[in-house]
């Protein structure tokens, strides 16, 4: 504050008073009163340290030489580096291309598949489950990988140095056993060169005498390699020689117009026989002569048990077989059955050839075409149906012949039985037969 001025003239006491003033003021300044003004930054340099950075907002790296840093290049590789291992000692998902070392019990789940890729599991300690699968010895390396569409799991041992055998469905390192195989193969071997296979052939043990159980390699028609018991082979050649043995005088040569045979009444060695009259030997076939019409041979079928269909389908009931001794035979078709049925519901009867319908009535729009219909007077009483027919079947095969039923409605008939079938003398059992008569042409 202004001390105002001394005057010449003044009194001791008005000086007085502006001098205390004055040290009055002095004590209230600071030690800056005594410095230069040099010491002391000027307006302008103030502005500027108001704006400046300050030394607490930057980091300890601003005082640091950039060789101590990576490159952004670096930066971008350690981005992609496998990293080490991360130790586990508990139930983790695993990430691909993941590492983990397993030191206590732990269940590992597969990442999200991705083609390719996987993960890999060194067991340290404890038990490693993966997949399903535990492993718990040390040093176990487990490789995941998601391949094809399926998780594939590869184990390697860190101190045996062991791998996974190969199989049908992955690869692999070949087993000791695999490996003792290849070297018992023979260099340049070839099992489906024809030289080799005759080269081991010739080159084989030579056997004077065969046992039963002994074995003859052979090829089919179709080209598969089959083999044939010795004993089989003995059967056929037993049988060959039984013949050639059998056939005496002539030996193996016949006179014209002969047939193999024996005439003598007793067993004994094949013979010669002379065709007799009516019978003709021509192109290997033995036929009749002169007048057609005779019968070459006769069978007959019976049945004594019963059969039953029921419903409107036809099945089988009775068979019988026989075979032609010439393509222009006939066959004289004999039947005669025992049938019955409800008083409304009649038998149906059709006769048959090889699943072929030989003798039935014509179409007539809904009605049904059998060879033949009988109805019993009622359902306690059986009747007799008949049939005969001469079929032409043109075949040396032989041909069976059937007789086949069905029901008028959707009830049940009777072979060799009545419908109402009590057990008192009041009700029968029938017989059925079919005869078969081959007839020359």
């Amino acid at each position: 504050m202004p001390i105002g001025t001394i005057s010449n003239g003044e009194t001791g006491s008005s000086v007085r008073t502006k001098l205390n003033s004055v040290i009055g003021a002095v004590n209230n300044l600071g030690t800056a009163a005594n410095s230069a003004t040099g010491d002391f930054a000027t307006a302008a340099q103030g502005a500027l340290a108001d704006t400046a950075v300050q030394p607490a907002d930057i980091g300890t790296a601003a005082a640091e030489d950039i060789g101590y840093f990576a490159t952004a290049a670096q930066g971008a590789l350690a981005d992609t580096a496998l990293q080490p291992a991360e130790v586990k000692s508990s139930n983790f998902t695993a990430a691909n291309d993941g590492v983990y070392v397993v030191v206590a019990s732990a269940t590992v789940t597969d990442p999200s598949p991705s083609e390719g890729k996987g993960y890999t599991v060194v067991v340290r300690n404890g038990t490693a489950t993966i997949g399903g699968t535990g492993y718990s010895t040390a040093g176990s390396q487990i490789r995941r990988l998601f391949h094809s569409g399926a998780w594939a799991t590869y184990v390697d041992s860190l101190t045996t140095h062991t791998h996974s055998d190969a199989t049908t469905g992955d690869a692999g390192f070949m087993s000791a056993s695999d490996k003792t195989k290849l070297d018992g193969i023979e260099a340049a071997a070839d099992v489906t060169d024809a030289g080799n296979v005759g080269s081991s052939i010739s080159g084989a043990t030579t056997e004077t005498t065969l046992d039963d159980t002994d074995e003859v390699a052979f090829v089919t028609s179709g080209g598969t390699l089959k083999n044939i018991a010795y004993s089989s082979i003995k059967t056929l050649l037993n049988a060959i020689y039984a013949l050639k043995g059998a056939v005496t005088g002539s030996g193996l040569t016949m006179a014209t117009a002969r047939i193999l045979g024996r005439s003598t009444a007793s067993t004994g060695a094949i013979e010669e026989i002379s065709i007799g009259s009516g019978l003709t030997l021509s192109g290997g076939t033995l036929s009749a002569t002169g007048t057609g019409g005779k019968i070459l041979q006769v069978v007959q079928a019976t049945k004594t048990d019963t059969a039953s269909v029921t419903g409107t389908s036809f099945s089988s009931v009775f068979t019988a077989s026989i075979t032609p001794s010439a393509n222009t035979s006939k066959v004289l078709v004999l039947v005669s059955l025992n049938v019955g049925g409800a008083t409304n519901n009649w038998p149906l009867i059709r006769l048959t050839r090889s699943g072929s319908t030989l003798l039935q009535g014509d179409a007539a729009g809904n009605r049904v075409r059998v060879t033949t219909v009988c109805g019993a007077p009622n359902s306690s009483a059986s009747v007799a149906a008949s049939v005969t027919y001469l079929d032409s079947p043109a075949s040396t095969s032989s041909q069976t012949y059937e007789i086949e039923m069905a029901s008028q409605s959707t009830g049940a008939v009777y072979l060799n039985r009545s419908s109402t079938d009590t057990d008192t003398t009041a009700f029968q059992r029938g017989a059925s037969t079919i005869t078969l008569m081959e007839v020359a042409a």
